[in-house]
């Protein structure tokens, strides 16, 4: 029994602990808002975030593809959002994106 015990013990150590899904759909939100109501950009979250059939767990990220943000201004926007949240933020200019990171935000992002 003891032997048992330790392997049940190991693997939900290996296992990937969940993340907090609604509270990194929250502060997604927050940001998109703040985004669209300061630069009037469109905001697509992708990734296993948005995904149901995708863990979300503590290491995961808010990914986010944004249109319409002014680039030269880029990394001052970033600092402000990654204020808004504890999760580890990614954010990819849709203007300065790769075409299947462009087309991932169209077929499949969940526009916020």
């Amino acid at each position: 029994m003891e032997k048992q015990y330790r392997l049940l013990e190991y693997l939900n150590l290996r296992e990937p602990l969940p993340g907090n899904r609604e509270k990194a759909l929250k502060d997604a939100r927050k940001i998109a808002d703040h985004l669209r109501k300061t630069y009037r950009a469109e905001v697509y979250g992708i990734g296993s975030l948005f995904r149901n059939d995708k863990p979300f767990t503590e290491n995961s990220d808010i990914d986010l593809v944004v249109k319409g943000l002014p680039l030269d201004r880029f990394f001052p926007i970033l600092v402000t959002i990654e204020g808004m949240t504890h999760f580890t933020l990614d954010v990819t200019p849709y203007e300065a994106a790769k075409p299947h990171m462009q087309q991932l935000a169209d077929e499949e992002g969940v526009r916020l």
